[in-house]
């Protein structure tokens, strides 16, 4: 019966096309397309920031921690130029991955306010610190990696000869883990926790060990 399920499952996966279960070569050239989009409306200094070499360490390095990182940060760009961002994002993820890495990127407005004090603002708290890193020449059936990195957000697809080959790490987490009432904004990753809760429940002693 499993066997059966997963023939069909494949089937339907192969024949799915570009529609909405895509496969890795039109995963691939969607991410070629909005990258390069992307890239082509940047200026020259801001283009060495967000494209660097397939063979820069960049391209295998990730973290999730506050911090500076390599490529152009959110910040820095312009209105139109972060929409073709956003758009390379909702090429590496669902609509609710999308919505989730959003809500994350925007707990930094919460945490600014919670680590501020006075006459010394938290200025590391800033959801405009996120930064997106191409590495190599994002064209279609070409071999690049795409990244997406800040605090407590870590998203890179690789992409070889046109074809998707990975999307590691996929990381998100949430700081706060539940947001005080006063900033009215929902636990993010809410969902996530009570299935794990869940899952951990089942355990015998054993198990959790």
């Amino acid at each position: 019966m499993m066997r059966s399920y997963l023939s069909s499952l494949l089937v339907f996966l192969l024949a799915a096309g570009c529609g909405t279960v895509r496969s890795v070569e039109c995963v691939g050239s969607e991410l070629a397309a909005v990258s390069s989009r992307f890239l082509a409306s940047l200026d020259e200094q801001q283009r060495e920031a967000a494209n660097l070499s397939l063979e820069n360490e960049e391209a295998v390095s990730w973290h999730f921690v506050p911090g500076r990182y390599a490529g152009i940060e959110m910040g820095a760009l312009k209105p139109e130029q972060k929409q073709l961002a956003h758009n390379v994002l909702r090429t590496m993820l669902s609509a609710t991955g999308f919505a989730k890495t959003m809500a994350i990127a925007d707990l930094e407005n919460v945490l600014h306010e919670q680590d501020s004090k006075p006459g010394k603002p938290a200025v590391h708290r800033d959801p405009n610190r996120y930064a997106l890193l191409v590495c190599g020449t994002p064209d279609a059936g070409g071999t690049f990696v795409v990244r997406y990195q800040g605090h407590h957000a870590s998203l890179r697809m690789a992409v070889v000869d046109g074809m998707l080959v990975g999307h590691t790490p996929h990381f998100l987490g949430t700081n706060p883990h539940v947001v005080p009432a006063e900033f009215a904004r929902p636990t993010v990753l809410a969902r996530e926790e009570s299935l794990a809760r869940e899952l951990l429940a089942m355990f015998d002693a054993e198990q959790r060990q």
